[in-house]
């Protein structure tokens, strides 16, 4: 009997170091040469895709910058493996320029680009509220809008050119978490949650997206069960690195 209770206890020793060996962190501050982890992907809602390169997204003194300024269409910035999933990512976003209140900027999470899947956690500021929206699946045909799982949106207060940390998680099979504070001003702040109506089974890319507006994110982190330790961290402090990526891929 002691035996087999010494081989429970071994047992789940193992297992716990396991899953502690499979836990990671994976982060970018962009100031690292090696920038070929990221993609740029474009959405057009409503209409068919195009040859516009609307999409501008650069890394420049330590932080990534995106722009997007065309009706109905998002730009995405994506990094990481399909098989990521069930983790948490985070970042500090800003809009920067002139004030546009139909800018829209967030972070993308289990993005599955050649299914039309992902999970948007996004501040809208022309109508001041922050949401979660699913996507689930590509259009039947030219015109339709996309299908959702589901959406949650709050009223949320949001300044122009002014940093925001962002966070959003899973938690189980079903539940999508995001969490924003205002850098500059501490009672700005919210977490709400939402639970999909089909379980989280795939995993995917995450990253940034931008609508309407120029953005600038910074300080990118992955944390998960399978995530591997890594990412793209500093070799030159002080070095200056500029990139632009012309080849945009259109999804419809």
């Amino acid at each position: 009997m002691k035996h087999l209770f010494k081989i429970g206890i071994l047992t789940i020793i193992v297992l716990s170091f396991a899953n502690h060996c499979l836990a990671g962190t994976w982060e970018d501050d962009f100031s690292n040469i090696n920038n070929s982890t990221w993609e740029v992907f474009n959405i057009v809602a409503w209409e068919p895709a195009d040859d516009t390169l609307g999409a501008k997204w650069e890394i420049k003194n330590g932080s990534v910058s995106g722009s997007m300024h065309e009706l109905f269409k998002k730009t995405m910035f994506l990094t990481g493996e399909l098989k990521w999933q069930n983790y948490s990512v985070s970042c500090r976003a800003k809009y920067v320029g002139e004030e546009d209140k139909t800018a829209i900027l967030g972070l993308i999470m289990h993005a599955r680009i050649q299914e039309n899947k992902r999970y948007m956690f996004l501040l809208n500021y022309f109508d001041q509220k922050a949401s979660i929206v699913a996507t689930a699946g590509p259009l039947k045909q030219t015109g339709d809008k996309f299908r959702g799982w589901s959406q949650e949106i709050h009223n949320f207060k949001i300044e122009f050119n002014t940093w925001y940390l962002l966070s959003a998680s899973t938690m189980g099979s079903n539940i999508l978490i995001f969490n924003i504070k205002n850098l500059e001003d501490t009672n700005n702040m919210d977490e709400f949650s939402i639970e999909v109506n089909e379980p989280i089974t795939e995993g995917g890319l995450t990253g940034f997206l931008v609508e309407n507006a120029n953005a600038v994110f910074d300080d990118i982190k992955i944390e998960g069960k399978n995530i591997r330790n890594g990412g793209t961290f500093p070799i030159e402090p002080h070095s200056k690195l500029t990139t632009t990526w012309g080849k945009l891929k259109w999804l419809r």
